[in-house]
């Protein structure tokens, strides 16, 4: 112990601070690869996920329109609706004008509505 000399000191102290630069190169190019990788991954499943919640609001506005539709027809020919019914109408016709709706049942509720029907 007793025969070791500065420049022993000074090169371990260089070769500690060399494998702590390269490690920490090491880990810093390693988290902007995973970052880069992950990220692809997630805007894959991102689109995805968009492309799915497009399809399920066109399942639900047609969806909807079925049923309004059939509904102002029974409205129309005076078939008889209950109250729960009625209620569910009003329910779905405002989600339907919520949701940006065509105008054709929009006139057709109107045009009840002008009857009496409605």
């Amino acid at each position: 112990m007793e025969n070791i000399t500065l420049g022993q000191i000074a090169s371990w102290v260089a070769m500690i601070g060399g494998l702590i630069t390269g490690g920490s190169l090491i880990v810093r190019n390693l988290k902007k690869w995973l970052t880069e990788a992950l990220n692809e991954k997630f805007n894959a499943i991102d689109y995805r996920l968009d492309e799915m919640k497009e399809r399920i609001e066109d399942a639900d506005m047609n969806s909807t329109k079925n049923f309004l539709v059939q509904c102002l027809a029974d409205i129309e020919s005076e078939k008889a609706m209950d109250d729960s019914l009625m209620q569910r109408f009003w329910e779905q016709y405002d989600h339907y004008k919520d949701n940006g709706g065509n105008s054709y049942i929009r006139e057709k509720v109107l045009s009840l509505r002008e009857r009496g029907k409605l």
